[in-house]
């Protein structure tokens, strides 16, 4: 998979990257756990960035949503 964007998480324990078969996805740094998949957008996933105290994640695509 070819990654659009990678931005960390506020915190720095979770990054969360964007890919151009339409999905982001959520990684635990320390490489723990399963990555959480984020679907739902009908065009690459653009650019994702969290909320400010980490608990949410926006994502922009290039479907306009």
């Amino acid at each position: 998979m070819v990654v659009g964007t990678a931005v960390f998480s506020p915190d720095g324990q979770r990054v969360v990257t964007t890919y151009v078969d339409d999905t982001a996805w959520v990684w635990r740094v320390d490489g723990q756990g399963e990555p959480l998949v984020l679907r739902g957008h009908e065009g690459q996933v653009r650019s994702a960035v969290f909320s400010p105290d980490g608990q949410r994640v926006v994502t922009a695509s290039w479907d306009k949503t």
